[in-house]
């Protein structure tokens, strides 16, 4: 097999970051209010293997949106007098932050993480926090102000804070225990990962957005992603287009005719893929694009706040305008459940064995063993028993990687099976300047 390798822009194509926040105790500063201050405030990333902090204030690859806010950032908690977090005394209150870019308006969606249990007592620590906060948010609205001037530092779509009061055995930016506050701005990004796409049927406009909070994960370099969800488009409807050539072929001895032939073109067009289970789903960045292409869609995924930001793109999908029919957006589900509690149990392997394709994209671990299994279950009969509306029994999978060695683990327990075959396979790299590849494999069920 070949295997073509995609890459796109090479700089500024970060438009997510999450920064550590920490206190440099090799240099001391005096504050606004000639106190001095334990070690100066400073933001970045840990250099690798340690917790020793490095600034990374032109970083190539991050948005430009993200090294301007975090240089004011910076210089506005030193002003505030702000404490980063020790983890070694476990003092300090501000940890890290969390910044996400919306493309289309270069707005910024910024989490400040703080250490304290949200609503702590603590008033020193919660008074500097509120100062802070209207510091940032009347440099946002100072922006608003500026007709015509998109050069501001601090132009903020939200202002959030999440209490996370964790200190030892936690290397967890976010707490899953830990109280978010929105205290500024639109609880949702707002992005357009395919902005180019056309219905399978009748080439109609289709608009597809796709909606995040802080709370969900958001892929780092959503223009190499969408060439992607691209790829994943165009194999998708090559699949479907010879699925239609198979069941034309099995009607020997039909007489064609001009009517036949027309009317046979007219049925084609309306006939789709069957089924589409979507595992490790996150808010429907990859299903939700191929929503056209089948009779059904139920994605899913464990986190609690996918399924409003899935539910919520399925209302505002538009084709050509207007929204999706009622009954075709009843027939795009979600279900707040691990894929392992996804295949698992009588309803479970049901929903597999019916899926003439089945999607995943795990996290760098790869596929947890229960789905494993199930893949490589023999049921080879049951999937008859759910044929495609094309006659055809084949199965088809494809698996969106972001670790290879655990990609290459999954491929030989799936091929080595006997179940499974390799049909393609490609290279994206979502991350220029690193040694991560994501690899995209499309499979069919022997």
């Amino acid at each position: 097999h070949s295997f073509p390798v995609h890459v796109g822009p090479t700089t500024g194509w970060r438009t997510v970051a999450r920064l550590a926040v920490r206190q440099d105790q090799n240099s001391n500063q005096t504050t606004s209010k000639n106190k001095k201050n334990n070690g100066v405030l400073r933001i970045g990333l840990f250099v690798p293997g340690s917790h020793l902090l490095m600034e990374v204030p032109h970083c190539q690859v991050h948005h430009p949106r993200i090294n301007v806010l975090v240089q004011r950032l910076q210089e506005e908690c030193r002003s505030c007098n702000i404490t980063a977090f020790d983890e070694t005394t476990g003092k300090g209150n501000l940890r890290y932050v969390a910044i996400a870019i919306e493309r289309s308006t270069g707005k910024q969606q910024l989490v400040l993480v703080w250490k304290q249990d949200y609503g702590d007592t603590d008033q020193e620590a919660s008074n500097q926090l509120q100062t802070l906060i209207q510091r940032l948010i009347q440099l946002s609205e100072n922006q608003k102000n500026k007709s015509g001037d998109n050069d501001s530092d601090v132009d903020l779509h939200s202002l959030w804070v999440h209490y996370n009061n964790a200190w030892k055995h936690s290397n967890s930016i976010y707490d899953r225990q830990g109280q978010w506050e929105l205290k500024y701005g639109q609880e949702r990004l707002l992005e357009v990962a395919a902005t180019s796409l056309t219905t399978v049927e009748s080439k109609k406009t289709m608009h597809v957005p796709l909606y995040f909070p802080p709370q969900v994960f958001r892929q780092a370099n959503l223009d190499a992603f969408s060439n992607i969800v691209m790829s994943i488009r165009e194999w998708l409807i090559q699949l479907r287009n010879k699925d239609n050539e198979s069941d034309r072929s099995k009607k020997e001895g039909e007489k064609t005719t001009t009517k036949n032939k027309n009317e046979e073109k007219k049925k084609n067009r309306k006939k789709r893929l069957g089924h589409c289970l979507e595992l490790y789903g996150g808010v429907g960045t990859i299903g939700l694009h191929l929503h056209d292409l089948f009779d059904s869609l139920e994605s899913s995924d464990e986190n609690p706040y996918n399924k409003d930001c899935f539910e919520a793109s399925v209302a505002s999908i538009m084709i050509n305008g207007k929204p999706l029919k009622e009954s075709k957006q009843n027939k795009i589900t979600y279900r707040s459940q691990s894929a392992t509690e996804m295949v698992q149990g009588s309803r479970g392997r049901a929903g597999l064995h019916g899926a003439s394709v089945v999607i995943v994209d795990p996290p760098r671990k790869g596929l947890d063993k229960e789905v494993i299994d199930a893949l490589c279950d023999d049921y080879t009969i049951e999937q008859q028993q759910h044929k495609t509306k094309f006659g055809s029994p084949s199965q088809a999978l494809v698996y969106v990687s972001c670790g290879f060695d655990a990609f290459r683990r999954d491929y030989d327990s799936l091929v080595g099976s006997g179940k499974w075959h390799l049909n393609r396979a490609e290279g994206h790299i979502l991350f220029p300047g690193s040694d991560a590849i994501e690899t995209l494999a499309f499979f069919k069920r022997c």
